[in-house]
């Protein structure tokens, strides 16, 4: 990340674990909203595929595959959400994201992905509580990855 001061110029920022944590638990908190919201608008196709993809995360052991999948899981539930705020909210997050960056993170693993059918189950209730619930779970999960990853990399600059 690089901080840029007017007439100072430009500065990498260090890497503190309170910054990732931080920024997980917006996103998680932006992906619960949407995921809440879906669980009352949620059709039964969107269920189907939904269930689909993460079949499909299952079975696959290709990172890039993972991550897309992974990424058009979140994002149907997100535009069922419906609500434009969380949706794009939630894209710029993830756009954001060190989860994005970093191979071997949870989006990149199948045995990494079981929050998505408990996400898939409360929508299926129409729990929208349980749905936020899971959605902010998975997130925290990601989160927690991140930071042991940037830590055995030796890239927090507050590792201790």
């Amino acid at each position: 990340m690089i901080d840029s001061e007017p007439h100072r110029g430009s500065f990498v920022v260090p890497i503190l674990r309170e910054d990732i944590d931080d920024h997980y638990r917006i996103y998680g908190m932006v992906q619960g909203l949407a995921s809440r919201r879906a669980a009352s608008r949620i059709t039964q196709p969107t269920l189907a595929r939904l269930h689909e993809l993460h079949e499909l995360m299952q079975k696959s052991d290709d990172p890039d595959l993972l991550h897309n999948l992974n990424w058009e899981f979140h994002a149907l539930i997100n535009q069922t959400g419906g609500s434009r705020a969380p949706t794009v909210g939630a894209a710029a997050a993830c756009q954001e994201s060190a989860t994005g960056r970093i191979r071997g993170t949870p989006r990149c693993e199948p045995r990494s992905q079981p929050e998505s059918p408990e996400d898939a189950g409360a929508l299926e209730r129409g729990d929208g509580a349980g749905a936020d619930a899971a959605s902010r779970e998975h997130v925290q999960f990601e989160g927690e990855y991140v930071i042991a990853k940037l830590k055995r990399d030796g890239i927090l600059a507050d590792d201790d």
